[in-house]
């Protein structure tokens, strides 16, 4: 009965030791964007409640292998740097962001970066990415001049035509029509 109580007691003492250094807002962002953007990007914080020595690196990349990606944390590193370490100080908001580059490409897939906190403490951000073949609404006007609105299947107004998908073109006229855009 002694040992259980000399446990609880060292139990409880130690999470007294162990204060909250900091806090990540979101530990999964999911990013997207046409395959044509130059990049598509979301970002998070690191909020460091107390001065934190930082290191973060690249756990998982699963995208196409056209792709590139970049960081910004806080300061913005070029395609290619795959880890890196700061000082944050105390009662400080931190940008955690992640760029992708389709590079034309048409895919999808994840990014995780652990960061560990003061040697100890690890965390994982993960970024969903996808980029998808959109055709907007000027381009897809080319084709039919009298359009003036694009619909999806279940009557929700779009900017973008993501392909391979049933489409309803309203045209000026009040005629609409129904269409299965292959993306050609």
């Amino acid at each position: 009965m002694k040992l259980t109580k000399i446990f609880y007691y060292m139990l409880l003492s130690s999470n007294i030791l162990i204060s909250q250094t900091h806090f990540i807002e979101d530990y999964l962002i999911e990013i997207s964007g046409d395959h044509l953007d130059d990049d598509f990007y979301d970002n998070t914080y690191y909020n460091a409640i107390e001065e934190c020595n930082i290191s973060w690196k690249v756990i998982e990349s699963t995208i196409p292998s056209e792709w590139e990606f970049s960081f910004c944390f806080p300061n913005c590193y070029n395609p290619g740097i795959v880890s890196g370490t700061d000082v944050f100080p105390a009662n400080s908001e931190n940008y955690l962001n992640c760029h992708v580059y389709p590079n034309n490409t048409v895919g999808d897939g994840k990014i995780s970066i652990e960061i560990t906190t003061n040697e100890f403490i690890k965390d994982t951000v993960s970024w969903l990415a996808s980029s998808t073949s959109n055709l907007n609404l000027n381009l897809f006007s080319s084709k039919f001049p009298d359009l003036i609105q694009i619909f999806d299947i279940s009557g929700k107004k779009i900017d973008k035509a993501e392909k391979n998908k049933i489409l309803i073109l309203l045209y000026s006229n009040g005629r609409s029509k129904k269409i299965y855009y292959s993306g050609n």
